[in-house]
């Protein structure tokens, strides 16, 4: 079965490239996605279905980037 889309095309390319590079992708719907690291790591992060913040896509982008396991293109 595959998971939702998401409805802001920007943050449905950061979850595709989350699963590119092997991340688990949950939730996703009405409910948070979830990306979770496939490293031993447990990094984790949630991207909202409707995010509030103006600027939450710019920030979770840096968190992710602070990440050790994250690769950047």
């Amino acid at each position: 079965m595959s998971r939702p889309r998401h409805r802001i095309k920007e943050y449905e390319e950061l979850i595709k490239k989350a699963e590119r590079d092997d991340w688990q992708i949950t939730g996703g719907g009405d409910k948070h996605f979830k990306l979770k690291c496939p490293n031993p790591c447990k990094c984790m992060q949630t991207v909202a279905t409707t995010p509030s913040d103006p600027n939450r896509l710019r920030n979770l982008v840096a968190q992710l980037s602070r990440v050790t396991c994250w690769k950047e293109d």
